[in-house]
């Protein structure tokens, strides 16, 4: 279903963090529920959800997007750096070496 919003519209970004360890995963999943709240103050976010893949120590974010524009903007805007839960989480990513990916995807 995609609740009344054109199929051509909608985006959705699914980041994918590899981690290393236990703690690593732990800390990263925990600062990824942190920071999904502040999404809701940027234009076009429609949704989103923390998942963790079962017997790894992976976290995957998906975020629902109106459009692509929308996900462009919300990551390109200067306000993630007054966000402590985003600055703690990019630390923690670059301390740690987790690998991340980021996919945008688009319906079809």
């Amino acid at each position: 279903m995609n609740d009344g919003i054109p199929q051509d519209t909608r985006c959705t970004v699914l980041v994918t963090l590899d981690c290393p360890s236990r703690a690593s995963f732990e800390a990263v999943a925990r600062l990824a529920l942190k920071n999904l709240p502040h999404f809701w103050s940027m234009p076009g976010f429609l949704g989103g959800e923390i998942y963790v893949a079962t017997g790894t120590w992976r976290v995957i974010t998906r975020l629902d997007w109106q459009t692509v524009e929308d996900h462009e903007r919300c990551m390109s805007d200067p306000a993630w750096s007054d966000v402590p839960e985003s600055i703690e989480f990019q630390d923690r990513v670059d301390a740690d070496d987790v690998r991340m990916s980021i996919e945008v995807l688009s319906r079809v």
